[in-house]
């Protein structure tokens, strides 16, 4: 729970967000409690050319939990 609380406290980098020029894939499961899908949709609204995918039955680790379908996601956003 500490680290929960350090990350809701700080302030963060979002501002600079739209600075950004590279394409970015943001990525969250669905049900993480350690960072809320609503900042992930956050982020992805701020940076230009953000592409996000949120894994429906998934969480924090969401990379084990849909290892499959985040390796198919991952290998097309680096495609283009």
């Amino acid at each position: 729970m500490a680290q929960v609380k350090a990350i809701s406290a700080w302030p963060g980098v979002l501002h600079r967000a739209s600075e950004l020029r590279l394409p970015i894939l943001v990525a969250n499961g669905a049900h993480d409690v350690m960072i809320p899908a609503y900042r992930s949709y956050v982020l992805s609204q701020q940076a230009p050319n953000a592409k996000l995918i949120l894994y429906p039955d998934a969480g924090h680790a969401f990379l084990f939990q849909d290892i499959e379908g985040f390796a198919r996601d991952l290998e097309q956003f680096l495609e283009g």
